[in-house]
């Protein structure tokens, strides 16, 4: 037998335990935002700026998932508080990565927009409560003032967020973006009356 048949023949025999070797691969896990990049993509070729700033986006989603949780598990009310503070300079980060990637990323920079305005009215309510909980009635109607202004900023610039977008998915993501910021500005009214602020 030639020396390149043996050759051959072990690679041959070796084949299976090499493939058997190499771990498999796990399915990628779909992006939180897909409804995003498919709208963007629609608009023509996604430059690298547009990338970036859904990258950021996919993160901040990402990240949102931990302080819900935390809400869900009943964490301390600061905690949670600071937890929100890097969700608001994520969706900020996002906001503005967004903004430089120009007119082709409009639908995100609304998006991101929308996300960021609602995450910091909600800190500022969380904020709120905090002070409720120590029995500080002063600081508890400043902060729930401020929340509830921010609310209304955070609906007016949800407001017409599912016009913006062209597919089915893409107008699901901004609903529950705009049944948020409704739901977040009702819950802090209510608890503005609650404490007889005005």
């Amino acid at each position: 037998m030639k020396f390149h048949s043996i050759v051959l023949l072990v690679a041959l025999l070796l084949a299976p335990a090499v493939a058997d070797a190499v771990p498999p691969q796990k399915p990628k896990r779909p992006m939180l935002l897909q409804p995003l990049q498919d709208e963007l993509a629609g608009r023509g070729e996604i430059g690298k700026d547009a990338q970036k700033a859904l990258k950021v986006g996919e993160r901040c989603m990402n990240d949102d998932k931990r302080w819900d949780q935390a809400l869900k598990d009943g964490l301390p009310v600061n905690d949670i508080y600071e937890m929100l503070q890097g969700a608001v300079f994520c969706w900020q980060n996002a906001e503005k990565k967004a903004t430089k990637a120009g007119e082709v990323a409009k639908p995100a920079t609304d998006y991101f927009a929308a996300r960021a305005r609602y995450i910091e009215s909600f800190r500022t309510y969380i904020w709120g409560i905090e002070a409720k909980l120590i029995g500080d009635r002063l600081s508890t109607c400043k902060r729930l003032k401020t929340a509830t202004t921010e609310a209304g900023t955070a609906n007016t610039t949800a407001d017409g967020l599912v016009e913006k977008f062209t597919t089915e998915d893409g107008k699901i993501l901004a609903g529950a973006t705009i049944r948020s910021a409704v739901d977040l500005g009702t819950t802090i009214a209510d608890e503005y009356k609650r404490q007889k602020c005005e």
